[in-house]
């Protein structure tokens, strides 16, 4: 972790902000196998050492932010191009699943929705997991 990163991170502990529509205060942070980790006071993230900017760009002030889940928009496109790499269209399925569970939740609040939404993100987390298990072995065979 640079010593900016360390800087900025220590700076915002004890920080109510708002991150991905959620309030989060982060607790604390530390290095692990060359990955950000940050504890806060709903969950635990883990970042990269390229992927901490777009954290710090995320993260908003929370009277800046809706309190309600954000709405779906018809038609939005979810092709996103980050320094020229495009979504696979496995991730860009997976991200159409997670978006319309979250809208069935919102607007259908109910046991069998919140089941399938829980069965949705234990299979998203779990293809997270294997993708960046993916990137590690690259990294690791790079060097």
């Amino acid at each position: 972790m640079t010593e900016d990163v360390y800087s900025r991170l220590d700076q915002l502990v004890g920080e109510e902000k708002s991150y991905q529509g959620a309030k989060i205060t982060i607790v604390s942070f530390k290095e692990v196998n060359q990955t950000i980790v940050v504890k806060t006071t709903s969950r635990t993230l883990v970042f990269t050492q390229i992927e901490i900017d777009d954290f710090f760009r995320d993260l908003k002030e929370v009277s800046a932010t809706q309190e309600s889940l954000p709405s779906i928009v018809g038609n939005q496109s979810m092709n996103v191009s980050i320094n020229g790499y495009q979504p696979s269209a496995e991730n860009q399925t997976l991200k159409a699943s997670l978006l319309s569970v979250l809208e069935d939740i919102k607007t259908k609040p109910s046991k069998k929705n919140r089941a399938k939404a829980k069965a949705v993100c234990d299979v998203a987390n779990t293809m997270v997991n294997i993708q960046k298990a993916e990137i590690q072995m690259i990294n690791a065979v790079k060097r």
